[in-house]
């Protein structure tokens, strides 16, 4: 058995006394779901009891972040697809739903290694089932076939035979579709991370691009900033000669009148 996990509350606050009292419920949930025997009929009504508080947490003003909501569901449904498992009648129809649930348990969160530790516990359990029923069958075929007439004891052997191959065939066929699937997926997966290479390749070209067209544009500039620079300093440097120029020209010819003032007006 599994201990038991650590409550997981939300970190950020406020918290509502309804989604401590969920997270509590759906840990111990997964604590009973981990079990032998799933914890009984009690885990059903605790299932039904956790969609109830689920539904009120949406409806709630003061419901937690959608990231938060969702994995809430997704931990949810893992749970109800598991009593769903729980339900069929055969092991081998219980191994093949059983393996379903692994997308389920993919996401990414804090309880990841809880439901993965059920799903692979479920997993080896339903696997075993499955291998004593074809065992069961075969052994009782042939206990069946050990009566008086050869032709009954041939016949149900042969049956026997069939139901067994039968049942391995199905699991070989399932496991065989599954890896088919899961080299579409890769393919699949390969094909997007190809496009959006391609695609962020070419993003990056015309960036680059335009970088490029952006530094000329900004390198002209400062080439006739410069230009317009020295010829703003040329012309300053030339009124100011101008300047001194005429300054000068008007103290020589103020000296020159003050000389010729004093010679024409001279003091009595």
């Amino acid at each position: 058995k599994m201990a038991a996990p650590t409550n997981q509350l939300l970190v950020n606050l406020p918290i509502t006394r309804l989604e401590i009292n969920f997270s509590r419920l759906l840990s111990r949930c997964e604590v009973m779901a981990s079990e032998d025997d799933r914890g009984g009929w009690r885990l059903e009504r605790y299932a039904v009891s956790l969609e109830e508080k689920l539904k009120e947490l949406n409806r709630s003003p003061q419901k937690p972040t959608q990231e938060q909501l969702a994995d809430y569901t997704r931990r949810v449904e893992f749970l109800k697809g598991i009593l769903e498992t729980e339900q069929l009648p055969t092991a081998c129809e219980r191994a093949v739903a059983n393996q379903k649930l692994a997308s389920v348990t993919s996401w990414d969160t804090s309880q990841k290694s809880v439901t993965k530790d059920i799903h692979q516990q479920s997993q080896t359990k339903y696997n075993n089932q499955m291998r004593n029923e074809l065992f069961t069958k075969k052994s009782d075929a042939v206990k069946q076939g050990a009566g008086p007439g050869e032709v009954r004891q041939r016949n149900v052997n042969v049956g026997g035979g069939q139901q067994t191959e039968m049942g391995l065939d199905e699991v070989l066929q399932y496991h065989q579709n599954m890896q088919e699937k899961i080299a579409d997926d890769m393919l699949s997966l390969t094909r997007a991370l190809k496009h959006n290479t391609l695609m962020a390749n070419q993003v990056i070209k015309k960036d680059t691009k335009h970088l490029s067209e952006a530094s000329k544009l900004a390198e002209n500039n400062y080439a006739r900033l410069k230009v317009e620079t020295e010829r703003l300093e040329e012309h300053t440097n030339k009124m100011c000669n101008w300047w001194i120029w005429v300054l000068i020209l008007v103290v020589c010819m103020t000296f020159i009148l003050m000389v010729l003032f004093i010679r024409f007006f001279p003091k009595r």
